[in-house]
C-alpha cells in the first residue's frame, strides 16, 4: 500500500509508511483497503484537522468505495 496519509504535507508528525498488502480474497482486500483508508483519514484530521483524498473510479475499488460509505469501517 502506498503512503495515503499526509502525502505531500511538510510539517506533520504523521508517520508514513509504504507496504505490499496482500489478502486471500478480493472482499479481505476491500476491507483492509477500506481500515486503512479510514485510520488514515481520522489521523489527518486529528493532526490537521482536515482530510483530502482523490479515489480513482471504476470498478476495481468499488467494493471498497462500498465499505467506506458505512459507518462500522
Amino acid at each position: 500500500m502506498t503512503n495515503i496519509a499526509g502525502f505531500g504535507s511538510k510539517n506533520t508528525n504523521m508517520t508514513h509508511k509504504q507496504s505490499i498488502v496482500i489478502e486471500s480474497n478480493a472482499a479481505c482486500l476491500a476491507l483492509k483497503g477500506a481500515e486503512i483508508f479510514s485510520r488514515a483519514a481520522k489521523e489527518s484530521i486529528g493532526v490537521r484537522g482536515r482530510f483530502a483524498v482523490a479515489i480513482s473510479g471504476g470498478s476495481t475499488p468499488r467494493p471498497m468505495h462500498r465499505l467506506l460509505g458505512k459507518e462500522s469501517v
